[in-house]
């Protein structure tokens, strides 16, 4: 019997099985990248592209100094600025030679990815083993893409606990010309 409820149930107990296997190691170095960062640079496509846009969103209400990839008002990257590229596969060539491209201008890079075999990709990476460690029957890449936004929205939390911005400041900070 098709159940939709029952589906959600399932997806969360996905993401509940991510939280269990993802390293507070990775995490939190993922999160001192970012406050060490003069400004970030997301870089990531398709579906993943969406994930990260939104954790774009949420860094520039924490304050951040933080920019999509491939937009108009992106500046150039280079020493003390951190890229980081989403990427589940850690083979998107677009996302490959943003990477390569970051760390020959001096940038700092950090790889979220499924795979934990490509550490050389990155100077650091961020391993959200969807389909690899943990199983899903959702489509395609959806509990990675799933991953990056929840795990983002906590690195988000724990940004704004080391820097002290509060809920109204982001407030503040969202955006009014929607």
């Amino acid at each position: 019997m098709l159940n939709i409820q029952n589906r959600i149930y399932e997806i969360v107990d996905e993401l509940r099985a991510i939280a269990e296997v993802v390293s507070e190691e990775e995490l939190e170095k993922a999160a001192e990248m970012i406050l060490d960062a003069r400004k970030v640079v997301f870089t990531a496509q398709g579906r993943s592209g969406n994930s990260a846009r939104s954790l774009v969103c949420r860094m520039m209400h924490v304050g951040i100094d933080v920019h999509m990839a491939g937009q108009p008002d992106t500046p150039a990257i280079g020493e003390g600025d951190l890229l980081i590229a989403v990427s589940s596969s850690a083979g998107t060539k677009i996302t490959l030679n943003h990477l390569e491209t970051a760390r020959k201008a001096g940038a700092k890079t950090l790889l979220i990815t499924a795979k934990d075999n490509v550490r050389e990709l990155a100077d650091e990476i961020l391993c959200i083993p969807a389909k690899t460690k943990v199983p899903s029957d959702q489509h395609a890449g959806s509990l990675f893409e799933q991953s990056v936004l929840v795990i983002g929205d906590a690195v988000c939390w724990y940004l704004m606990q080391k820097t002290g911005v509060s809920t109204e400041l982001m407030n503040r900070r969202h955006a009014n010309l929607q």
